[in-house]
């Protein structure tokens, strides 16, 4: 079952979700000349143009008058943001983690609020389907970034080789094996000459309650000929201590031998992430001693995905990947009559709330998925 932390000590959208209340919310997906608009909870219709948002118990601190286009009002404990649809008209793809990360890193908001205030800007006004997702996150194929957020997993598949194999053996294509599609469409082949087997990992993150999220193992097992065994542990660590609460895929040009072709990066504020990513973008052999930055073997794999639960399964996602594109991950075929009673619920303020398809169902199927939604419908035998 999957377990929302509930964020009603901190946040508060103004007209939408006061304190804890528990009236009931909803996402309406409205359709307009322009195509669906997605018209978040306490938003009267999809023509409103401007809202105030809140966060509510925070630790003291200064805040500029404005940040980026975004007016802000600092009272004690609560922040008072002033969101306008001109504010968040044609921004770059990841642009409100760069914001979150100047308050976070100014002392406006304390750490781990940074992503809580981005998401709250990000829901608090009409959009088209996909623009929460696209101003929550960089575009991967342009900047080689990938940000795992709450209700992510990660795949680590690590090859294993013979005893004795050169320090640096490297698997080519002209071997057959396994093959693995890996972000910005790099294909890994895990198999050489040397190659005996592979291990696979899997790691979570996880909310925490002071925001951000937290970086677990899960398992690990090693694939050697027909033989499987778990292990406590993995080849390759991805290991950081309690503080960091932000973690992001570096994906690298190669271009030299010295070179990693990822760099996994962590770090206790968003301001802070930023800065490591942009060091090691400037000079990947950086990341080797660095805190908060492991280099990836060019021969090892990392996958990521969101998680969400269908017909109260788990089941894994690209990110990017929409309700339609997630359900056919998951070996779903007919979405036509999926279509006919699929409900989807996403969060909003940190509570599951249900998407109303005023649109038509089959809109339902190009929302987005952030991670951590609900999904389901009914199945031929009834449940």
């Amino acid at each position: 079952m999957l377990y929302f932390v509930r964020y009603c000590a901190v946040i508060a959208a103004i007209a939408a979700v006061s304190g804890c209340a528990s009236r009931s919310v909803v996402y309406r997906l409205v359709p307009t000349d322009d195509g669906p608009v997605l018209v978040p909870p306490g938003v009267k219709n999809a023509s409103v143009t401007a809202r105030r948002v809140k966060l509510n118990d925070l630790s003291p601190g200064e805040c500029p008058a404005a940040a980026q286009g975004v007016a802000l009002r600092r009272q004690e404990k609560r922040l008072t943001l002033h969101v306008t649809q001109s504010a968040l008209y044609m921004r770059p793809n990841g642009w409100l983690l760069g914001w979150a990360g100047d308050l976070e890193g100014s002392g406006c908001l304390p750490p781990g609020q940074g992503l809580t205030a981005a998401h709250l800007v990000a829901q608090a006004l009409p959009s088209d389907v996909g623009r929460e997702y696209a101003l929550l996150n960089s575009a991967t194929r342009t900047t080689g970034r990938v940000d795992l957020e709450p209700w992510s997993k990660l795949r680590v598949t690590t090859p294993i080789y013979r005893e004795g194999a050169p320090a640096r053996a490297k698997v080519t294509t002209d071997d057959p094996g396994v093959v693995e599609e890996a972000a910005r469409g790099i294909s890994i082949t895990l198999t050489s000459s040397d190659f005996v087997g592979y291990e696979v990992a899997w790691y979570s993150l996880r909310p925490r309650p002071d925001g951000g999220a937290r970086l677990d193992f899960d398992s690990s097992e090693t694939h050697i000929g027909d033989q499987t065994t778990r292990l406590e542990t993995s080849r390759q660590q991805l290991e950081f201590g309690p503080e960091p609460r932000y973690f992001r895929m570096l994906v690298l040009t190669r271009v030299s031998a010295s070179d990693h072709d990822t760099a996994f990066l962590a770090g206790s504020t968003l301001a802070e992430l930023e800065e490591r990513t942009q060091a090691v973008e400037a000079d990947p052999a950086r990341c080797e001693g660095m805190v908060g930055c492991v280099a990836i073997d060019t021969r090892v794999a990392l996958l990521p995905f969101v998680t969400i639960q269908a017909n109260g399964e788990e089941i894994l996602a690209p990110p990017g990947s929409t309700v339609g594109q997630a359900l056919r991950e998951a070996g779903e075929t007919d979405l036509e009559t999926i279509t006919a009673t699929l409900r989807v619920e996403r969060d909003y303020a940190g509570q599951l709330t249900p998407v109303a398809a005023e649109a038509g169902r089959s809109g339902l199927l190009e929302l987005n998925l952030l991670g951590g939604e609900s999904i389901s419908w009914q199945t031929k035998h009834g449940h």
